[in-house]
């Protein structure tokens, strides 16, 4: 508890990626590039395996552009989660290096 109140767990990040591809879709109906909500997104993945691959799908104006919303956020996931399958593990780096004795 802090001041009274009980702590609340902050959203997942897959949760917040739901939420604002539908908020993107509405604003996209009335006329609004993508783009001026992408960018205020685009610390979500930070400092996370895959989330520079994240970022730069969704700074991408030709894929802003030609994507909906839905089909945007599944690139984005997908190249994220293909960089988090080639991240070596500690057991990998063991393999490897005894190799190369």
């Amino acid at each position: 508890e802090i001041l009274g109140r009980p702590i609340a767990m902050p959203p997942q990040r897959e949760a917040v990626e739901e939420e604002m591809c539908a908020y993107i879709s509405d604003w996209k109906i009335q006329g609004l590039h993508p783009q001026s909500i992408t960018r205020h997104l685009l610390n979500l993945w930070k400092g996370q395996p895959g989330g520079r691959l994240w970022r730069q799908v969704l700074s991408d104006s030709k894929l802003l552009s030609t994507l909906s919303a839905p089909d945007l956020f599944k690139v984005a996931r997908e190249a994220r989660l293909s960089a988090v399958c080639d991240v070596d593990l500690p057991e990998d780096q063991q393999l490897l290096t005894s190799a190369c004795v």
